[in-house]
């Protein structure tokens, strides 16, 4: 034994002499598979409970705002899965208040048709996109926010992969009148969508 064990003996000895046995409770056995079950039942919820109100949230902001992100209310299309919205007088970058020209939404169209890997490009004005967006809604809450002139106009685009979808992202996301462009196939939401791959 060296000197330093003793020590440390006679310490944890004059320790345990100072302790009241009446005072010590027993120890609990944690069954641990019950907790993580628990645990898992717990983060699943949250994570339901979390989207809806994300969703939900997003699209109240958007539409008291005068400007409805589609992304908040749609899902993937497996047809459409790139989304090119234009401009329609929200106040932000980069549209900063004005609506797209004519002349920008006509360029924005021949770039489109002429990427490679793009198979079919489809132009929604804002009264169908109003007409699809209130098919697909049941909260009249926001559908009472809702105006027709509040949607943007889009050019939905279908593309051969998600890789040549991000190609067609880069390529007209910075256009004059384009506010954003989307390849909903490369967006996980909380993590519950497993990207596509190529994003």
């Amino acid at each position: 034994m060296s000197v330093m064990e003793d020590r440390l003996r006679d310490a944890l000895s004059a320790a345990g002499a100072s302790v009241e046995p009446a005072g010590l409770r027993p120890l609990r056995v944690v069954d641990h598979r019950r907790v993580r079950g628990r645990f898992r039942i717990g983060y699943a919820l949250g994570a339901v409970v979390l989207a809806g109100l994300v969703a939900f949230g997003a699209a109240a902001v958007g539409a008291r705002s005068g400007q409805v992100d589609a992304m908040a209310f749609t899902s993937p299309s497996p047809r459409y899965p790139v989304v090119v919205f234009l401009c329609n007088a929200v106040e932000y970058a980069p549209c900063l208040g004005r609506t797209v020209t004519s002349e920008e939404r006509e360029a924005v169209r021949q770039a489109l048709t002429s990427l490679p890997g793009v198979r079919e490009v489809v132009f929604e004005d804002q009264a169908t996109a109003y007409r699809n967006f209130r098919a697909k809604r049941s909260d009249s809450e926001i559908l009472a926010l809702v105006e027709v002139r509040d949607m943007p106009e889009s050019f939905l685009v279908n593309v051969g992969s998600a890789a040549e979808g991000q190609a067609v992202v880069q390529a007209v996301g910075t256009m004059p009148g384009v506010n954003r462009a989307v390849n909903r196939q490369c967006m996980p939401f909380l993590g519950l969508i497993v990207l596509t791959p190529g994003c």
